[in-house]
């Protein structure tokens, strides 16, 4: 399953690499902008493993999703 998402980051920048416009990637792909700019920035980075998730973000997303969870109703 995580192979599909790199798959999908590694295509989104190669088709921006290639001159297409990266609203017209993110949308076409049902992401968001901050989506797109963080793999672009990461790809610019350097980092010749840019487009896996890193242990970071897995923690950032959990503490979101359990921010989420606690809202009352």
């Amino acid at each position: 399953m995580r192979e599909i998402y790199e798959e999908e980051r590694i295509e989104a920048i190669k088709r921006h690499i290639e001159g297409e416009r990266s609203v017209d990637i993110y949308r076409s792909l049902g992401k968001s902008k901050p989506w797109f700019m963080k793999w672009w920035k990461r790809y610019r980075a350097g980092n010749k493993e840019w487009y896996k998730v890193f242990q970071k973000d897995l923690v950032q997303y959990a503490k979101r999703s359990m921010g989420e969870l606690k809202q009352p109703s």
